[in-house]
């Protein structure tokens, strides 16, 4: 569906994919036909750039089936590595004293609370840690892939200088009070994003999908506004913003609806897919 924006394919030089809600199905699989429509316009030169709360790791996959590569958006902007291969070109870290404050106030709540810390000598996956290996923690790992391991927060953050993004998990209106609590206590120090209704992450001031799509397009030499991005939740704001044409699935959360220059069908029904070959005439 059109919202009065004239859309000009020809103009587009590079496709800015949130996974998780816009470009996977529910059960977080890549349908064939999405992975069809994107492929093609990879073949025609478009860069496929993905921006993704996940990892390198849990996020390779859908990158090679999407025909992706180059510079690649993780951690929702709190790294940049380049794809296949998984070289990591940037961290953007959330400072120990905002890891200490988020963790005090998931104590408090009875949230549960994890952290992504960088490599290890630059090898290897980031390294996912919790006080416990809650059942919040065993879901989470099942659904993107990537083990949780128990260590300690505090001693963590200061042999590596921060973390690359830290989430909170928990039901909405306890994230509403962490939300409330960290921005209270950090205010503009810290960026603070829903990715899913019961996921509140928390990243350096600054850092957003936004951002990094930024970084991205300037490796590769293309303005924003040839950039097209599709996302569907409020840490998809910033991404929408930052290209010069935007689309959003009519699941997505009203303030990516209102944002998007575009809405198309529901992921679960591939509506991305759709979307691409009518706009594309794929």
């Amino acid at each position: 569906m059109r919202k009065g924006k004239q859309f000009d394919a020809t103009r587009i030089r590079a496709l800015a994919l949130d996974l998780d809600g816009t470009t996977l199905l529910p059960d977080a699989s890549l349908g064939e036909r999405t992975a069809r429509a994107v492929g093609k316009l990879a073949a025609r030169g478009v860069e496929i750039i993905v921006c993704t709360g996940r990892s390198p790791g849990a996020a390779a996959r859908f990158c090679e089936a999407l025909g992706a590569r180059g510079p690649m958006v993780f951690f929702n902007g709190g790294a940049l590595a380049e794809m296949p291969g998984g070289k990591r070109l940037r961290y953007s870290l959330l400072s120990p004293e905002a890891l200490l404050e988020g963790a005090r106030t998931a104590e408090i709540l009875g949230a549960h609370y994890q952290a992504y810390f960088p490599q290890e000598d630059g090898r290897g996956e980031e390294i996912l840690a919790s006080a416990s290996l809650s059942e919040e923690a065993l879901e989470y790992e099942r659904r993107v892939g990537h083990k949780v391991v128990v260590g300690d927060i505090a001693e963590m953050a200061g042999r590596h200088g921060g973390a690359v993004k830290a989430m909170f998990i928990a039901e909405p209106e306890i994230l509403e009070k962490a939300r409330a609590e960290m921005k209270a206590r950090l205010g503009e120090g810290v960026y603070l994003t829903l990715t899913q209704s019961n996921y509140l992450e928390a990243l350096s001031s600054g850092v957003s999908k936004g951002s990094g799509l930024e970084a991205a397009l300037a490796l590769r030499g293309i303005d924003p506004g040839q950039a097209l991005a599709c996302g569907d939740e409020e840490n998809d704001l910033p991404m929408l913003a930052a290209a010069g044409f935007s689309a959003a699935p009519s699941g997505a959360c009203e303030e990516a609806r209102e944002m998007a220059d575009f809405i198309f069908g529901p992921a679960s029904d591939e509506g991305l897919a759709a979307f691409l070959e009518e706009g594309f005439g794929l």
